[in-house]
């Protein structure tokens, strides 16, 4: 966990006032030990029997020190409630809901990654009823597909532990739609070392790479100009009228 900018100026601030009210108590007469000590407690808030007979609260300088560390109460509340709400907000409810939902899939399809047509997959089968996960690098975006229902893992594709998340053990099929050949073959290898009996679809750009892409593990290859291309025709052929 990273202290955000404002959480460091509260720490400075409290640094700040704790001096202070250090060299406060110490002009007063006590000796270090019991400057430091009583300044602590004062700014934590901490009000037990110690405390009450270590110093004499008459002082100018001791009701100094007890005003400022006031304030350091105040600042060490605000402090303390950022740093609970920002561990709060690591705890990702809705992710470990999905990662359990995930888990209980079998037979699914995973798609990868999530550019425009990854995501109008995991759409249209979710739409429809299949359980189906996309997986991405980017953990924003994987977070805002969750938020809409969609069942997305976010991590590097050509990692084992985002398969495993995917749980790609249980999966029937793999969908490989990045707009390189290369890192498809590369992602359709790890894939099939993971689980043997997988059917795997990919796109292909490249006509030439046909050869690369079978020996990577891939069952079958789409170029999806050509399927887009047969799709308006179809549509065309069906609908207009002559």
């Amino acid at each position: 966990m990273k202290f955000r900018a404002i959480q460091k100026i509260l720490v400075l601030i409290l640094v700040a006032i704790f001096v202070i009210s250090t060299i406060a108590v110490k002009a007063s007469g006590e000796t270090t030990f019991v400057s430091v000590f009583w300044s602590i407690m004062n700014m934590i808030g901490a009000d037990f029997p110690p405390t009450q007979s270590l110093i004499d609260s008459r002082d100018p300088l001791i009701l100094f020190a007890d005003a400022i560390g006031v304030q350091g109460k105040l600042v060490f509340t605000i402090l303390l409630t950022t740093i609970f709400y920002q561990l709060l907000g690591m705890i990702n409810i809705r992710d470990k809901f999905n990662q359990h939902t995930i888990r209980n899939f079998k037979k699914h399809t995973i798609v990868v990654p999530m550019n425009d047509i990854g995501i109008e997959i995991v759409r249209y089968f979710t739409a429809h009823g299949k359980q189906i996960v996309g997986m991405d690098s980017n953990p924003r975006l994987s977070a805002r597909l969750n938020r809409e229902g969609l069942h997305t893992v976010s991590g590097d594709p050509t990692e084992t532990y985002t398969f495993k998340k995917a749980n790609i053990a249980s999966a029937s099929s793999l969908i490989l739609v990045d707009y390189a050949d290369m890192k498809n073959a590369l992602i359709a290898l790890d894939a099939r070392k993971m689980n043997k009996k997988i059917f795997i679809a990919s796109r292909l750009m490249h006509p030439n790479d046909v050869a690369r892409m079978e020996k990577a593990g891939i069952n079958r290859v789409i170029m999806s100009d050509i399927a887009v291309g047969d799709n308006i025709a179809e549509y065309l052929t069906q609908n207009i009228k002559r």
